[in-house]
């Protein structure tokens, strides 16, 4: 709400105590001092279930497994990509490489044998290396030309 730092220390009312019917009772210094922190108060919807605990980083506000490891664990960089690749001004080919090579779903010979085809592997391109993605799009003589 944007309330200034310096009556934060003022500020040690519950939001129960300006609550009566379901309906917001603020008090009139309130409203006559500060009437656009008033009018965001009286503007925000009152729910009148009963309190519950929720998880921050949840969209649901539910703690699950998967939300714990991330806490526990969390990874260097984790970005929601999806948001950033696909995109009305890429291409939608490029996106999709890009995804593919985010999820290690790009079919290099080192993505292969992971997945327990395995065979020679020699960079097409360059004829010096193994095929990896790392390779590919960034150590490749072809790659680093472009």
């Amino acid at each position: 709400m944007h309330i200034a730092l310096d009556i934060h220390s003022n500020l040690t009312a519950k939001v129960a105590n300006f609550i009566i019917n379901s309906n917001w009772a603020l008090p009139a210094i309130l409203e006559d001092k500060f009437p656009i922190i008033a009018r965001k108060i009286n503007q925000t919807i009152i729910h009148t279930g009963k309190d519950k605990l929720i998880w921050k980083t949840a969209n649901d506000g539910v703690l699950t497994l998967k939300e714990t490891y991330h806490h526990l664990n969390p990874t260097l960089g984790q970005t929601n990509w999806g948001k950033h690749i696909w995109s009305s001004c890429i291409p939608p080919s490029k996106s999709f490489t890009t995804w593919r090579l985010i999820q290690e779903r790009v079919p290099t010979d080192e993505n292969l044998k992971s997945r327990g085809c395995f065979l020679p592997s020699i960079c097409d391109l360059c004829k010096k290396t193994e095929e990896t993605s790392t390779h590919l799009f960034l150590h490749c003589p072809f790659a680093v030309l472009l």
